[in-house]
């Protein structure tokens, strides 16, 4: 989101903060993340975060942020919009279009219709207690995975 880009570096590292599980709805410009609390032993609390839909690459998957985001309660009763200062921030810095951010805007509320319609994912099943193994190990970039087409 800086003027002048990203230059490419990254850190490898496992992440410490809570457990969550990601969703990515096929098709959809969002995915859906719900943090793990290990005290209640279930997921709680709902943020829908606005993207680019997942396109598969030779290396896994590619998408863009697209700055603003839905913060939903955990009953699904009462939803917010988030950073929509920061996407009309983007706008006039040039890193979105005023149709782009119009898109962005339809997509929130495509969430949010979804929301309170309580379609899935956002009703209450089993998947909201899934867990993964501790044992499995954490992922990591594989080589060249900054480059679409490979080395």
């Amino acid at each position: 989101m800086l003027p002048g880009g990203w230059d490419g570096h990254h850190d490898d590292f496992a992440w410490r903060g809570p457990g969550m599980i990601r969703l990515h709805p096929i098709g959809c410009a969002y995915s859906v993340l719900r943090r793990w609390n290990p005290d209640t032993g279930r997921y709680q609390g709902w943020y829908v975060n606005l993207e680019q839909p997942w396109r598969r690459t030779p290396i896994g998957f590619d998408t863009r942020d697209d700055v603003l985001d839905v913060t939903v309660d955990d009953d699904l009763t009462a939803w917010q919009l988030k950073d929509d200062d920061e996407l009309a921030w983007s706008v006039q810095a040039g890193q979105f279009s005023a149709t782009e951010a119009a898109r962005i805007h339809q997509t929130a509320e495509t969430a949010i219709s979804r929301i309170e319609a309580r379609v899935w994912p956002f009703e209450d099943n089993a998947w909201s207690a899934f867990a993964p193994d501790p044992r499995w190990p954490a992922p990591h970039l594989p080589e060249h995975w900054d480059d679409i087409f490979g080395p």
